[in-house]
């Protein structure tokens, strides 16, 4: 009985068997659950288009923080490492702010 539920649930309308990796990555649309929905979407690109601008933002902000850093670093060796550090996680967040705001 519960072989017969599962080759039920295995199978498409014609009978064939539908491979694991279909029913799990390709093929979200049949799926019910609360993000059904994103697969038939209508504006699907606006994830990447935000994830490349944060890139080219953090690309620029990872540019000026070493600036920042080599800079110090001529004048207070020790202080360098906590500047840097400080400005590489303000980047990560700014960047991102800033993207979602942009796109």
């Amino acid at each position: 009985m519960v072989f017969a539920a599962l080759r039920a649930l295995l199978t498409s309308e014609g009978g064939t068997p539908i491979p694991f990796f279909t029913q799990r990555f390709l093929a979200p649309c049949c799926r019910i659950g609360p993000y059904a929905h994103a697969a038939w979407a209508p504006h699907r690109g606006g994830n990447m288009k935000l994830l490349g601008v944060y890139i080219v933002f953090v690309a620029i902000g990872q540019a000026m923080t070493y600036v920042a850093g080599r800079t110090v670093e001529m004048w207070s060796p020790a202080s360098s490492l906590p500047v840097f550090l400080t400005c590489f996680f303000l980047v990560l967040w700014a960047a991102w702010r800033l993207a979602v705001k942009v796109t």
